[in-house]
């Protein structure tokens, strides 16, 4: 398991969108997709995990040795 959350720039902003976004690439029923993240979606979705520390991934010795 490996994950990297960089931050882009957004390409095409409409009026009212966030300038840039946090995007990580996951696979979903051997599909790759990106999930593009707001900062205040980030904040919530860091929160939650905060609250629910017993649900959190953990990297094994082999994700440290390598990250």
């Amino acid at each position: 398991m490996k994950g990297k959350l960089i931050t882009i720039e957004n390409q095409e902003p409409k009026f009212g969108s966030s300038l840039e976004y946090h995007a990580v690439l996951v696979k979903q029923d051997k599909e790759w997709k990106t999930l593009l993240i707001t900062k205040s979606e980030l904040e919530t979705i860091l929160e939650r995990s905060e609250k629910n520390p017993e649900d959190q991934l953990k990297p094994s010795w082999w994700d440290k040795l390598v990250g």
